[in-house]
């Protein structure tokens, strides 16, 4: 079967605005000297030092109760909840907390009306409670609901906390000391061209009530003044992109919150004092610890990226890593930063290396490092999950068939992963096989600049599912190394281009294309499915997506097609999936309509023109077919793939294929 691959090239421009009123540094601030912040400047005497002394016993009390939840991230249908000594470790899922949510509150807390778990993202969980946040089109009013609620770990019951209805979309939300904190956006004034900024609310468990009951932040007078001066601030995302700190976190545990004050950043204390970090205009920041920030610097055009680390009392920054492909900042633990680099050594097969910055003593430690597995692309290798609390590490990793959780102890600067038997998916396609694949790379001649890169993998049938296993897996390897052929050179018209073009923009003139295995399976005991999946990127906005399945008899070996079942004419082909596209879409929410049209007479007409019996769009299942439709044929790019099921009963008047 040929693969099909639609190749565009789009030419787009992404641009990241940095809203602001400029420099928030004025006659008001301090000098660096007296900016400190690590250091608490209240000389109220001895009480408040005892005090202190109290507050943090309180504290350090709180956190050895503490627990972490281990979740692959925000959606995942399984929760890990673990002690931080990583000795207890309970299980639950999305359909355990659904399960007491009532018919009439299940629309509103988006609960699956089929599967009966919550879509909610997940944010936090503390003292018993699993906190969701979401934003919800809500019909009963028309409007969108930003909401955050909590569900109890023990009985499930739901606990509303805060709701909003004006698109003030959250930015955190954060169970720290006792009290859940929930940030967000308050929007943009386009009349005077300023930020207005952000708000914290504050909320605590009160038993006697069974209810969340709110209470004033202790920041909120800060965060009004910040807001005044027209700039945004933006919490640490200390455990990752999934976890963003609340403003009160971050004043506690860091002495400051960052702010973006449109010509760059600035840091801020809990008295407002501010102070400008130079050099800041065009990097974006959002990780930072007591008395330090971290970011990357990287060259788009070069695709290569260095990583800073940034004193804010010394007022300098240093290179603690340089010349890598990606950066991802994973991480704080005490005074530790984790944070990866990537690399390939050969394209396609991602190796990544995991570091531990410690801004005590400036120690730059490798701790571990971890390669991708042909045909496991859904996992990001050394990083999936990541989560770390008093020296231990947490992640999902791929063994056997099994991606899976695994622990370690980085005490000592290095990790040596155990599995804790907690799995978060098996990957079947294992079962039936192995997977290889084949990596290319094409150089120009005169310069060296890399042009044209393609990744491909071919799935090897283990030969107890068939006498012809060698036949199938040839046929597999031959479509691999087509796949890579130097012949078929993608980027050719640019080696006669300037090499001083080449090396000046290298990603400009280069072509990528990947080709994997997502999927493998068997049908009725007698027919092999191998599903791959494409990306090819050529330049601008965005690549171009492509997915095709192989269908092979385990008895002859031979390949089949949709002709070798079907005995209907292509008219009729036509008219059953113009139908049943029709029939999906009146079938939708009007509000995810993935069609260029709402309008049900011309989505049947469009199908019919473009439905055809021996294109390749077509995928079988146990009991019908998917028949896809590829962005951009019937809907918009950010439509993605529109599947329409037909089952066998009407495709070929029988249950099965």
């Amino acid at each position: 079967m040929k693969r099909k691959l639609i190749k565009y090239l789009f030419i787009g421009l992404t641009v990241l605005t940095l809203t602001g009123c400029g420099s928030i540094v004025d006659d008001s601030l301090v000098d660096r000297d007296e900016y400190d912040v690590e250091e608490d400047d209240d000389d109220e005497g001895e009480d408040d030092e005892e005090k202190e002394d109290e507050d943090e016993e309180v504290t350090e009390e709180k956190t050895s109760e503490s627990k972490l939840i281990l979740s692959r991230d925000t959606t995942s249908d399984i929760f890990y909840v673990a002690s931080e000594s990583g000795e207890n470790i309970d299980q639950i899922t999305r359909k355990d907390l659904a399960e007491n949510i009532s018919a009439s509150d299940s629309k509103l807390y988006r609960v699956d009306a089929q599967e009966q778990y919550l879509q909610s993202a997940l944010a936090c969980e503390g003292d018993g409670f699993f906190f969701f946040k979401d934003s919800n089109y809500y019909d009963e009013t028309g409007e969108y609901v930003y909401l955050v609620y909590a569900v109890s770990a023990d009985d499930h019951k739901l606990y509303p906390i805060w709701e909003d209805r004006e698109n003030h979309y959250i930015e955190a939300c954060d169970y720290y000391d006792g009290c859940l904190y929930v940030d967000y956006n308050l929007g943009y004034d386009y009349d005077t061209d300023r930020t207005l900024g952000v708000k914290e609310v504050c909320y605590e468990y009160d038993p006697s009530s069974d209810s969340f009951i709110e209470k004033e932040s202790e920041y909120a007078s800060v965060i009004e003044e910040i807001n005044s001066k027209g700039i945004r601030i933006l919490g640490s995302r200390c455990a990752g992109w999934d976890n963003v700190d609340s403003y009160t976190r971050d004043f506690k545990e860091c002495g400051y919150v960052l702010a973006n004050t449109g010509e760059g950043y600035a840091v801020i204390n809990e008295k407002g004092i501010s102070l400008d970090i130079p050099g800041t205009e065009n990097v974006y920041i959002s990780f930072y610890a007591p008395g330090y920030i971290f970011y990357d610097d990287s060259n788009y055009d070069g695709n290569r990226a260095t990583v800073y680390v940034y004193d804010i009392n010394a007022g300098n920054e240093k290179a603690i890593a340089s010349d890598v492909e990606s950066t991802v900042f994973l991480g704080r633990d005490g005074s530790k930063m984790y944070y990866l680099t990537g690399s390939y050594e050969e394209y396609g097969i991602t190796h990544n290396r995991i570091y531990a910055y410690n801004t005590e003593n400036g120690e730059n430690n490798l701790v571990y490092e971890a390669k991708s597995v042909p045909g496991v692309g859904l996992a990001y290798p050394g990083a999936e999950g990541f989560k770390v609390s008093n020296d231990r590490i947490y992640m999902v990793d791929f063994e056997d068939g099994d991606l899976k959780w695994f622990s370690a102890d980085v005490s000592d600067g290095k990790a040596e992963f155990k599995d804790i038997y907690c799995l978060e998916q098996h990957v079947d396609l294992f079962d039936y096989g192995t997977v290889t694949y084949a990596s290319y790379s094409h150089a120009c001649p005169n310069c060296g600049t890399l042009l044209d890169l393609r990744y491909a993998e071919c799935f090897v049938l283990d030969d107890k599912y068939s006498e012809h296993a060698d036949t199938i897996n040839a046929y597999m390897y031959e479509n691999m190394m087509t796949f890579v052929d130097d012949n078929t050179l993608e980027a050719e018209g640019y080696i006669g281009s300037e090499c001083a073009d080449h090396q000046a923009n290298p990603t400009w003139y280069r072509v990528t294309d990947d080709w994997t295995v997502t999927g493998v399976g068997i049908i009725d005991d007698k027919y092999l499915t191998v599903n791959m999946g494409g990306y090819w990127y050529g330049g601008g906005a965005h690549g171009y997506p492509s997915r095709n399945q192989y269908l092979f008899d385990l008895e002859t070996g031979e390949e089949k097609s949709i002709g070798d079942f079907y005995t209907g004419t292509e008219k009729q082909f036509k008219e059953l999936v113009a139908e049943k596209t029709r029939d999906y879409y009146l079938s939708l929410d009007p509000n995810s309509n993935p069609f260029y049209t709402d309008d049900e007479d011309i989505i049947y007409s469009d199908a019919y023109e473009n439905v055809y019996l021996e294109d390749g769009n077509i995928e079988y299942l146990e009991d019908g077919i998917i028949y896809y439709y590829p962005p951009y044929l019937m809907g918009p790019y950010a439509a993605g793939y529109i599947d329409i099921f037909i089952p066998y009963s009407e495709l070929l008047g029988r249950a099965s294929l």
